[in-house]
């Protein structure tokens, strides 16, 4: 059965007793400030709803929830973003059925410790809000995410966060983390584990290097092999490990608007590159192994001025970005690329 706000209402209204097989209910887009605490023979709203497994929330204006939202543990669906919601109660914690949570778009400053406990999680988004840290102990768990291992998807951007525990590299089944628009100024070595991350987003930050060692591994980046999606865009960054060259199946690398002055001779390895962002660094040189990406369609990278116009024409050129750079060096690269036996891989590249 599945109700919205305006039928169940009715029904209460009419003093009828609430039906207990309701599944889903539908109380999105209203104007709602706060869910009703006693309903009928209920001593609450939710009490006599167990049966909920789906609740649509979104886009009111709620700034708390009732601590008997948590008697709803057969719940495997909760829609609230677009809220006014700042705290969230403890008893969530008991909704350990929960496969999907979406909490954006609100004004969460703090979680509680008991969402570890909501181990069925396989998306998690908690984006637009005020966050600065993660509770680090749930439960049985030394940390809040550590018994959250189930987590496909966990978004965090745009908050506030300028740490992260060393347990989220315990979330090893994570295929997607969105970590943009933060303040994060440094990685914990642990992000090594999430050795099933093919997109990792670190955009909009405050990093300044890569951690060199995590777990087993000797640098960053040595376990999250599966990697194909990597964004560093607009951070404070000088250099890259030479380990990013273990990040071999990398198809998109942004890397602009940082201050890099030299990017590792390793960054050769990665030759399933077909976008390569570079623009608005500091780059004096470019790593002779440049010439080894040879599937890259697109380097959005330097004002190339000086270069030969017929190079440009085959390398199709669009000044449209400025860097410090040296226009001889990386032409003389970019000859080399253009070796006759390498001609034809870069006759699609365009460099931005």
């Amino acid at each position: 059965m599945k109700w919205t706000i305006n039928e169940y209402q009715e029904w209460i209204n009419k003093g009828m007793p609430v039906n207990k097989n309701v599944t889903n209910l539908y109380l999105q887009i209203n104007q709602l400030t706060t869910l009703p605490e006693s309903i009928g023979k209920s001593t609450s709203l939710i009490e006599n709803l167990t049966q909920l497994t789906t609740i649509y929330l979104y886009v009111n204006k709620l700034t708390t929830l009732p601590e008997s939202i948590g008697n709803l543990t057969q719940l495997t669906q909760l829609y609230l973003h677009n809220n006014d919601l700042t705290t969230l109660p403890e008893s969530i914690g008991n909704l350990t059925q929960l496969t999907q949570l979406d909490l954006s778009y609100n004004k969460l400053t703090i979680l509680p410790e008991s969402i570890g406990n909501l181990t069925q999680l396989i998306q998690l988004n908690l984006s637009n809000n005020q966050l600065t840290t993660l509770p680090e102990s749930i439960g049985k768990s030394t940390s809040l995410i550590g018994n959250i291992t189930q987590l496909i998807q966990f978004n965090l951007s745009n908050n506030q966060l300028t740490t992260l525990p060393e347990s989220i590299g315990n979330i090893t089944q994570l295929i997607q983390l969105d970590l943009s628009n933060n303040q994060l100024t440094t990685l914990p070595e642990s992000i090594g584990n999430l050795t099933q991350l093919n997109k990792l987003d670190l955009s909009y930050n405050k990093l300044t290097t890569l951690p060199e060692s995590i777990g087993n591994s000797t640098a960053f980046s040595g376990n999250i092999t599966q990697l194909t999606h990597l964004y560093l865009s607009n951070n404070y960054l000088t250099t890259l490990p030479e380990s990013i060259g273990n990040l071999t199946q990398l198809t998109h690398l942004y890397l602009s608007n940082n201050y890099l002055t030299t990017l590792p001779e390793s960054i050769g390895n990665l030759t399933q590159l077909t976008i390569l962002h570079l623009s608005n660094n500091q780059l004096t040189t470019l790593p002779e192994s440049i010439v080894n990406l040879t599937k890259l369609n697109y380097i959005y990278s330097n004002q190339l001025t000086g270069m030969k116009d017929e190079l440009k024409k085959n390398l199709k050129i669009k000044d449209k970005h400025n860097n410090y750079f040296n226009n001889n060096v990386f032409e003389e690269l970019i000859m080399k690329a253009m070796h006759p036996s390498r001609m034809s891989q870069f006759m699609d590249c365009e460099y931005y």
